[in-house]
Order: structure tokens, then C-alpha cells, then sequence
């Protein structure tokens, strides 16, 4: 697979041990809106739903010094992974950031930032704002809500299937969403409330993965093979998309007339 890419990935160095130049990756990252996914809500409630976005300020109260954190789908290769993204602002400019795709790497960082850092917010939220059976089973039973209850993810099912359609109509074999954690320019803009999904929206294709520490998933080897087959294979069959057309029908979208239909003509 040869890679044509403004930006550089941590996979890239793998073109070296030779590719096949008939397979082409055109990595060109853009925000694209793109439309209705099917079945798209439900992951969007389960993972990115109201009130997750948070901003962790330096204890005392500092509010030119803080983490934002907030929760992005990834598309990769026909599945979904869910991160957790954490960036540190310090007097408005973007220090740095931290991607993690386990719960386990994502509660011992908050458990470490929160020695600094004021992290009520979250459990806080929880105690009253129930949004669903999962905060109301643990308001029901009194329990004061810890930093576990809010990271874990308790309905797997949904990453373990495959979503070929979507990327079908997206086109591309990794996209992120929502878009606006993922801007500088916006970043100092988020508030409590993330972007309800809606028939048609944004999406960021084409992503670097080393931004977003992928690499903790899936090494360059790796990440590389499953671009390129998805390329050739997923992306470049047709016959993986639904045509609902009669013959009649793609007879005529492909130029031919009715009477010889797809055969050879006579001379």
C-alpha cells in the first residue's frame, strides 16, 4: 500500500519493507459531514451522551490552569473503539494531551491528576444527574458514586460488532467523532454539553493515530496490514454495498441498453 499523506503516522515506516503500488491510501485528513448512520444514536448515548465533558481544575480553583476531558468514537477498519481524551490547558494554550482507550489507563490517570486536581465533578454529576439505569440503580441503592463507576464500560456489546455500512457511506477506513475536541481553535470554546446527534453531522477522517496514541492498540505492523486490506478488500468490493436496483436498472446506470442487457453485442 502506498500512502499519500500530508502528515506522517507512526504505521508509515512500514512502506519500507516494500507495498503493493496498487493499493493507495489517499490520507487526506478533513472534517466531513456525512449522513445518517444507522443505528448511530444508541452508541451515541451509550459513549458520548450529555455531560461528558468535563474541566478539572488546579485545586485551588485555577481556572488558567485545567484538563478537559471528553469521550470520542474512533472508526477503525470496520469497529468502533471509545477513547477518553484529556487535554491540559494552561493560560488558554494547549499543553498537551493524552488519549486511552482502557478503563483501567484511564482511572489511574484521573486517580494520579486528581491529587492536583479537582475531579468532583464527575462523581458530583452522577449523584444527581441520572441519566441512565446504571446512575439510577446506584442513586436507588445510596451509594456515593467513585471514579470507577463513571469509566466503566458496561454495554461491550455494541464494540464488538462491526459497522462495514457506516464506513461504506463514510468511505474511509478510519474517522473520529465528535470533531471539535479535536481542534485547537475550538478547544477553548467546550462546555458542559456535547453535540446531540443529529441526521446529518461531522465527522474527522483520515485522523492521525499517533495524536490519539492508537498505537497502545494496535502496533505499525499491524494498524498498516489492516488499512491496506480494508482498502482493497472492504472499501473496494462493491458487492459488500446494498444495490436495491433491478437489472434492468443497473443495465441502464452502467450505459447498456435493455434488448443485450451486460452481453457482448453482435458484430
Amino acid at each position: 500500500m502506498r500512502i499519500i499523506s500530508k502528515h506522517k503516522d507512526y504505521y508509515d515506516g512500514i512502506q519500507s519493507l516494500g507495498f503493493d503500488e496498487t493499493i493507495v491510501y489517499e490520507r487526506k485528513e478533513e472534517r466531513r459531514k456525512i449522513p445518517e448512520l444507522e443505528n448511530f444514536n444508541s452508541l451515541f448515548t451509550e459513549f458520548i451522551d450529555y455531560g461528558r465533558t468535563y474541566e478539572f481544575y488546579k485545586k485551588p480553583r485555577d481556572y488558567n490552569d485545567k484538563f478537559i476531558h471528553t469521550v470520542f468514537i474512533l472508526g477503525f477498519c470496520g469497529y468502533i473503539y471509545v477513547g477518553n481524551k484529556f487535554d491540559y490547558i494552561k493560560d488558554k494554550k494547549l499543553a498537551y494531551s493524552k488519549c486511552f482507550y482502557s478503563e483501567g489507563e484511564t482511572i489511574k490517570f484521573v486517580k494520579e491528576i486528581s491529587k492536583s486536581f479537582t475531579t468532583d465533578q464527575l462523581t458530583w454529576k452522577l449523584r444527581f444527574k441520572s441519566w441512565n439505569q446504571r446512575w439510577q440503580k446506584l442513586n436507588r441503592a445510596k451509594k456515593k458514586p467513585e471514579i470507577e463507576d463513571y469509566f466503566k464500560l458496561h454495554n461491550r456489546e455494541l464494540l464488538s460488532k462491526k459497522y462495514l455500512e457506516w464506513f461504506h457511506k463514510i468511505h474511509e477506513p478510519v474517522f473520529l467523532f465528535p470533531t471539535y475536541p479535536f481542534s485547537n481553535e475550538e478547544i477553548d470554546k467546550l462546555g458542559w454539553n456535547l453535540e446531540s446527534p443529529k441526521s446529518n453531522f461531522d465527522v474527522i477522517v483520515n485522523p492521525n493515530l499517533k495524536k490519539l496514541n492508537f498505537q497502545s492498540q494496535k502496533d505499525a505492523y499491524t494498524c498498516f496490514q489492516d488499512i491496506q486490506q480494508f482498502i482493497s478488500g472492504v472499501l473496494g468490493n462493491k458487492e459488500d454495498i446494498k444495490n436495491n436496483s433491478t437489472d434492468i436498472e443497473k443495465v441502464k446506470q452502467h450505459g447498456f441498453d435493455e434488448k443485450y442487457g451486460f452481453r457482448k453485442r453482435p458484430k
